[in-house]
């Protein structure tokens, strides 16, 4: 990592360690459906390599999104009501994990395009007001 200092963020990652180990501990169950829900982010997490790690962030978020309900019915009914049984709690946490995924992959993209057209749009505007006064300047075009 440029810029940053020997050793600086182990001490973070030790907290996130325990963090982790102290919830699979005192709330396995609770545990086991966060990691079940929220996997896409996860394997993104740990095989993302750019700086910051963007795209795993951007599917935690919206894979976290879709996990709130499923984890309120969870936490709300205890172990009679299981809400991943049915199948619809997965898949609205990984749809909205990959949505994130397409976004943090889809927007630099559509930026880039519309910076180009923007652009492309004002070196138009600037070669017309060139050749306007040009033109009324009565200069000639070959400089």
């Amino acid at each position: 990592m440029a810029g940053k200092a020997e050793g600086v963020g182990k001490p973070l990652v030790l907290l996130h360690g325990l963090a982790c180990g102290g919830m699979a501990a005192l709330a396995p169950a609770t545990m086991a459906h966060l990691v079940l829900l929220l996997a896409p982010g996860l394997v993104m997490l740990v095989t993302e390599r750019r700086p910051g790690r963007p795209i795993a962030r951007g599917m935690l978020l919206f894979g976290l999104a879709g996990s709130v309900e499923p984890m309120r019915v969870f936490w709300v009914a205890g172990s009679a009501v299981d809400p991943l049984w049915d199948g619809s709690s997965v898949a609205l946490a990984w749809g909205l994990a990959a949505f994130g995924w397409l976004l943090a992959l889809a927007v630099p993209a559509l930026v880039e395009i519309v910076v180009i057209a923007a652009h492309r749009a004002r070196a138009e505007t600037l070669r017309a007001t060139r050749d306007e006064l040009t033109r009324i300047w009565g200069l000639d075009d070959a400089d």
